[in-house]
């Protein structure tokens, strides 16, 4: 019984072992651009927002991949396949109001590692005293 405990408190730990959180970039070309790109970015339009996958600058243009159908619409590169499927957008520097880059947060996961060896660490004092 306590080994499962035990297991699912590594678990929980390696879970949290990627903290991101999202923040604005210094400049946006240079972020696209880099060797190491953001994984996601988060867009924001007038009239709507969503995430791109993958993000990159193509001339004065933000391009990526995303599931949010009613975030493409009308930014399709291609033809956006039915529900699940990535549509290929790309949205014109012009139109986007503002941008936050999904990034590692060392603090969050160094707190989350900190809690959850405590608690294994009570847990398992517990079970033998």
């Amino acid at each position: 019984m306590m080994s499962r405990r035990i297991m699912i408190l590594l678990l929980l730990v390696a879970g949290t072992a990627a903290c991101t959180k999202w923040s604005e970039p210094q400049d946006l070309s240079s972020s696209l651009g880099a060797a190491e790109r953001p994984e996601r970015l988060r867009v924001v339009l007038r009239d709507r927002q969503g995430v791109l996958d993958s993000p990159a600058m193509v001339g004065d243009s933000v391009m990526g991949l995303t599931r949010n159908v009613a975030f493409a619409s009308g930014y399709e590169v291609g033809p956006c396949p039915a529900e699940g499927g990535e549509c290929v957008v790309k949205i014109p520097s012009r139109d986007v109001v503002w941008v936050e880059i999904r990034q590692h947060d060392g603090k969050k996961t160094a707190s989350a590692i900190f809690l959850y060896s405590s608690i294994a660490a009570l847990a398992t004092c517990l079970a033998i005293c």
